[in-house]
C-alpha cells in the first residue's frame, strides 16, 4: 500500500514546492483528553521535518487512515482537536481489510473543517484542492495489491 505520505510528496514533488514536507508517523503537540499529542499517519508540514514533534502553526495538512476498529468517538476527537488547533487541512482516510476505499478531504473555513473533496475506489484520480498543493489521488492505488 502507497502511504498518505509518499502520495503527498509525489504531489509536492510535481507542484516544485520546495517549502513543503510530507512525513509520517512525526508528532504533533495537539492534546485530546486521552493524549498529550499526537500522531498522525501522515502529515505535510511547511518547515524542514527536523525534530520528532512540532507545533500545530508547522502542520498544514494531517491525514488519518482509519482502521476498521476505530471507534466513531476516536475520529471526532482526533477531528475536532486538529480542527481547534487551526490545523488548515484534514483527510480522512476510510479503510477496509484492503485498505482504503474512500478519502473526504476537509479544509477549515472560520474555525471549521468543511468537506471540499472526495475520491473513492472505483473512481480513478480524483482532483483533491483541499490540500497544501492540488492533488491527483486514485484510491485504487493505495490499497493492497492482491
Amino acid at each position: 500500500m502507497r502511504s498518505g505520505a509518499v502520495i503527498c510528496h509525489d504531489g509536492i514533488s510535481a507542484a516544485e514546492r520546495a517549502d513543503l514536507y510530507a512525513v509520517g508517523g512525526i508528532g504533533v503537540e495537539i492534546s485530546t483528553s486521552n493524549r498529550s499529542a499526537l500522531i498522525p499517519d501522515f502529515l505535510v508540514l511547511g518547515t524542514p521535518p527536523v525534530g520528532t514533534s512540532f507545533q500545530p502553526g508547522n502542520v498544514l495538512l494531517i491525514g488519518e487512515i482509519w482502521s476498521p476498529g476505530n471507534t466513531s468517538s476516536e475520529q471526532q476527537e482526533k477531528f475536532q482537536a486538529c480542527e481547534r488547533a487551526g490545523v488548515p487541512f484534514f483527510w480522512s482516510v476510510a479503510q477496509d481489510h484492503g485498505g482504503p476505499v474512500e478519502l473526504a478531504a476537509y479544509r477549515l473555513v472560520d474555525g471549521r473543517y468543511k468537506c471540499e473533496g472526495t475520491a473513492a475506489l472505483g473512481q480513478g484520480p480524483v482532483r483533491i484542492a483541499p490540500s497544501p498543493v492540488p492533488l491527483d489521488v486514485d484510491v485504487a492505488s493505495l490499497r493492497l495489491s492482491t
